[in-house]
């Protein structure tokens, strides 16, 4: 079996990314994504068997993406505070950067598509978020709440301050973004 074309593979992921940022996963057809993708339908699925593949495949390559920039030169041996804020950093950068790749893995997430098991693996792969937001419990640093919750009041803000540059409601200078932080972080300490 000769290997699959990386150019092709990344035009397809952009297919989907942009397709789906316009009309959702529900009515999104293979042979829509393959005429974005500018390739034929057949080809696509030499690639995948279908459409559950395709947006499983499509949605685990952004997601260990996203991970990798959440954690991006986190040094461990920096104060919690420190640590939580260059995760939040990267995080809004990311999304800022990544903004129609973030909006279909959120779909895609919300979906029933996902699955248990694949939440569970999503879980995992921010395993480092979680890790340091138990640290912070542990030693009465955060509040003493589910560190999932935790982590929504840290990176929701990050998520909607990129939608709200986005749509053009708000600039996002480095001193907005500074506060922004202070509030997330004001938001979840102990």
């Amino acid at each position: 079996m000769r290997p699959k074309n990386k150019l092709k593979l990344a035009k397809i992921r952009d297919a989907v990314v942009v397709l789906a940022g316009r009309g959702g996963l529900v009515g999104l057809s293979m042979n829509e994504i393959a005429r974005k993708a500018g390739i034929a339908t057949g080809t696509l699925y030499v690639y995948f068997a279908g459409k559950e593949e395709l947006l499983r495949s499509v949605y685990w390559e952004i997601k260990q993406a996203t991970a990798a920039a959440y954690f991006h030169r986190l040094d461990p041996t920096l104060p919690l505070k420190t640590r939580l804020r260059t995760i939040w950093m990267n995080a809004l950068s990311h999304r800022r950067e990544h903004y129609d790749e973030a909006v279909f893995t959120t779909q895609y997430y919300q979906s029933g598509l996902i699955g248990e098991e694949g939440r569970q693996e999503t879980h995992r792969l921010f395993a480092a978020l979680f890790d340091v937001l138990e640290e912070g419990r542990r030693h009465l640093i955060l509040k003493e709440i589910d560190p999932i919750l935790t982590a929504c009041f840290l990176i929701a803000p990050a998520v909607e301050m990129a939608a709200l540059e986005r749509s053009g409601a708000l600039t996002l200078t480095p001193q907005i973004c500074e506060t922004a932080w202070q509030l997330a972080w004001d938001a979840i300490k102990s």
